[in-house]
């Protein structure tokens, strides 16, 4: 008795399931050469973590959370000085590629337009040189100074689509 094939549209079967392959629309778009295209590139000054909190903790005695559940608020007090000292885009979160929390962006600069890559999936720092920004354009520079007078060590200058 013959079994019934699943018809050619059902996206959702696996004839390789038994062996443990996983699907192609199921691996990244480094491994199939899928082709991904974001709109949106903002770049600026990179604040791990750890620096993060530190000068949240120094600065105003919070308490954060070990387990990073409590780093909104980071990125919360961080923008909101930013905007109310007149700094256009503020701050976002920079994800990182070795763990599940995040950094923190100072952005500088936003920009748009139609970036099409092959990152993998989560990894949206821009990893092609033809499409990264330029830093050291005077809203870095006085951005580095702000950060500094916050007590914030910022790292080097990166960009991310969006």
């Amino acid at each position: 008795m013959a079994t019934e094939q699943p018809k050619l549209t059902d996206v959702t079967y696996n004839p390789y399931a038994a062996e443990g392959i996983i699907p192609p629309w199921y691996r990244s778009q480094a491994a199939t050469g899928r082709k991904r295209t974001n709109y949106q590139m903002i770049g600026g000054l990179h604040i791990p973590n750890e620096e993060g909190v530190r000068w949240l903790t120094e600065s105003y005695g919070f308490d954060l959370s070990p387990d990073h559940s409590m780093d909104a608020s980071v990125r919360v007090n961080l923008d909101e000085m930013l905007l109310d000292e007149g700094y256009q885009f503020g701050c976002y979160y920079a994800p990182r590629r070795d763990a599940a929390y995040h950094d923190f962006l100072a952005v500088t600069q936003k920009e748009r337009g139609a970036w099409t890559h092959t990152n993998p999936d989560g990894v949206d720092e821009v990893l092609i040189e033809e499409h990264k920004m330029k830093g050291g354009t005077p809203q870095e520079d006085k951005m580095r100074e702000e950060l500094k007078r916050l007590g914030i060590k910022a790292g080097e200058f990166k960009c991310f689509y969006f």
